[in-house]
C-alpha cells in the first residue's frame, strides 16, 4: 500500500529489540488504511527461537500530549537507519503481562 505522501507503506529494519533472545530481529512496519480512513502502522519484531519463527507486536509510544502521525513516523524510518538504544523506561514484569509507563 502507498501512503498519502506517495511513499511505500512499509519498512524493514534489523535491530536487537529483544536482548534476552540471541541475535537481531527483523522489524517490519506496514501502513494500513480502510475506506479512506486515516491510516495507521502495525510494527512487529520477527525472530527465530527454539527452531521456529516467532513475532512480537511493537507498540508506538509518543508523549501523551502528542497526536501521532503514523505516515510521518514510517517515512522517517525509511530515510535513514534509526538509533537502537536501551529504553529509558523500566517495566513491571508481572505474570503474563508487562506494565510500562507512557513517557
Amino acid at each position: 500500500m502507498v501512503m498519502p505522501n506517495g511513499k511505500p507503506g512499509c519498512v524493514m529494519l534489523i535491530a536487537d529489540m529483544l536482548p534476552d533472545i540471541a541475535g537481531d530481529e527483523v522489524v517490519v512496519g506496514f501502513y494500513t488504511s480502510f475506506g479512506g480512513a486515516p491510516g495507521y502502522v502495525n510494527y512487529e519484531a520477527i525472530y527465530r527461537a527454539e527452531g521456529r519463527l516467532n513475532r512480537r507486536v511493537l507498540q508506538t509510544i509518543v508523549p501523551a500530549n502528542v497526536s501521532p502521525d503514523d505516515a510521518a513516523m514510517l517515512a522517517a524510518l525509511q530515510l535513514a537507519p534509526p538509533v537502537v538504544k536501551p529504553s529509558p523506561l523500566n517495566v513491571i514484569d508481572a505474570p503474563g503481562f508487562l506494565l510500562m509507563p507512557y513517557p
